[in-house]
């Protein structure tokens, strides 16, 4: 008992008395989800490195019949000399006529050639239309540091993960594949992934990685697999995701986080303002507005929305949300893509089949 309980001291204490603040302040709905994404986002990954390339795994020498890993002995009589399969037809080429590959390679060195002749040279095109003053406005991405034009800004800016908070940040699977902008652009060291459709780049996980051993970080990877349409419940999956987040801010003050589904627009945007109205006390008017300004092209569907809304009314006791999908889609026209398992009365055979039908489909 005495062995108990002075593990219990040494071990259990610890890590209750860091996780009771945030679960006063969330008080979550579901504290069990809540407690297990919490302690996940403490798993230090970093222990599963993949090797560079295939090359590098160990493999057994050995353990065929050859000795020492070497190869058999050939048959008694030695091998068997092949004969040319009957079905290869001889090519009656002309003297110096290329076949296969190279054939290929002759036909682009002749293409390359015939557009190389129709190509204007420089001082034969007529400049004097041109205005010298009409170049466009160029600026230097923070992130990236491309120069880009003034009015591809916005666009450039949704391709990188939007910056939620100083170290929460928002965006799609192609950033979550990025080496580059998880490791030395945004120091990621924790990714919530919330699409069922995608999984970690292998290339990018092996990057991010070694470079988080290297700066002594840590990194844990978590994946949740949520649908992007209209029967995706996520007010019973929320603490959990939550929970991964605060987890991870709680044990390190250094930890950044990406959240991240396809696109970046619906699922994960919807668990950011979740974590801002949570933690950070802001409406869902206000954690609406601040996420689509930090990242333009994020826009929750309507039935997440409305979900917010009913959590905006549990943690801050109101009758009512700041912000309804009907506000936020007013005005707007939106294309129902979504499709649904139904009984198809027309299947083969008659009987009892499925099809694929339009939701929006009357």
């Amino acid at each position: 008992m005495a062995d108990r309980a002075s593990y219990a001291a040494e071990n259990v204490s610890p890590i209750l008395s860091q996780m009771v603040p945030d679960v006063l302040k969330a008080m979550p709905s579901n504290m069990e989800a809540f407690m297990s994404g919490w302690l996940e986002a403490r798993i230090d990954q970093q222990h599963v490195v993949p090797p560079d390339s295939d090359e590098e795994l160990v493999v057994a020498k050995g353990g065929g019949k050859g000795k020492k890993g070497k190869a058999p002995p050939p048959p008694p009589g030695g091998f068997k000399k092949c004969s040319p399969d009957k079905w290869i037809v001889k090519l009656d080429l002309k003297e110096g006529q290329a076949c296969g590959l190279g054939a290929v390679g002759q036909q682009t060195e002749n293409l390359r050639a015939a557009l190389d002749e129709k190509a204007l040279d420089a001082d034969n095109v007529d400049m004097s239309g041109i205005d010298p003053s009409a170049k466009a406005t160029m600026m230097k991405c923070p992130r990236c540091e491309l120069q880009i034009r003034e009015d591809m800004m916005e666009s450039h800016r949704s391709s990188h993960s939007g910056e939620i908070l100083p170290w929460l940040f928002l965006g799609g699977a192609r950033n979550a594949d990025n080496g580059k902008e998880l490791t030395v652009r945004t120091g990621i060291t924790h990714i919530l992934n919330l699409a069922h459709e995608v999984s970690h780049d292998r290339d990018a996980r092996k990057e991010i990685l070694r470079y988080n051993k290297k700066k002594a970080v840590p990194f844990v990877y978590k994946k949740m697999a949520w649908y992007d349409n209209d029967s995706q419940d996520i007010l019973p999956f929320i603490d959990e995701a939550l929970g991964f987040i605060r987890g991870a801010r709680s044990e390190r003050a250094d930890a950044r986080v990406l959240v991240h589904c396809v696109q970046g627009i619906s699922r994960s945007a919807s668990v950011v303002i979740a974590y801002l109205m949570m933690f950070e006390q802001k409406s869902l008017r206000e954690a609406h507005a601040h996420t689509c300004s930090v990242r333009p092209i994020a826009e929750p569907r309507a039935s997440f929305l409305d979900q917010l809304g009913n959590l905006e009314k549990r943690l801050f006791g109101i009758s009512e949300p700041t912000l309804t999908s009907a506000e936020a889609f007013e005005g707007k026209t939106m294309l129902n893509v979504d499709l649904a398992l139904k009984k198809d009365p027309d299947a083969k055979d008659k009987k009892e089949g499925y099809s694929w039908k339009a939701l929006n489909k009357t």
